[in-house]
């Protein structure tokens, strides 16, 4: 299966809303960051422009976007795919891609 069916997927049993801006540009992300691991470490300074380019608005849309799925996250249910104890208070945008990320490559989910 595909990178982008598997993102898809993982995204489908966490976040309750796939209308939100933010989860497509969350799922676009994923990808941009799987096809390009060293970007990890540049989210403001890369990624966010890259996916902002686009989706036709500002990189701080994007931060602020996937930010706002946050909320819509079932937390159990990502604790419980990702073997890790999520605490929703504590989860910033940054780690949450992190935790995505990793979670993907330990599934040895490879880019297409």
């Amino acid at each position: 299966m595909n990178t982008n069916l598997k993102i898809l997927e993982l995204l489908n049993e966490i976040i309750t809303d796939d209308i939100h801006q933010g989860y497509w540009q969350l799922e676009f992300l994923l990808n941009f960051i799987m096809n390009n691991p060293e970007s990890i470490n540049n989210l403001t300074t890369k990624v966010y422009p890259f996916v902002a380019q686009e989706f036709n608005c500002n990189p701080w849309c994007i931060e602020k976007n996937i930010s706002r799925l946050i909320p819509l996250i079932d937390t159990k249910k990502l604790s419980q795919i990702t073997g890790t104890n999520i605490n929703v208070e504590a989860l910033t945008t940054a780690r949450l891609i992190k935790i995505l990320i990793i979670y993907l490559k330990l599934n040895n989910y490879k880019s297409i």
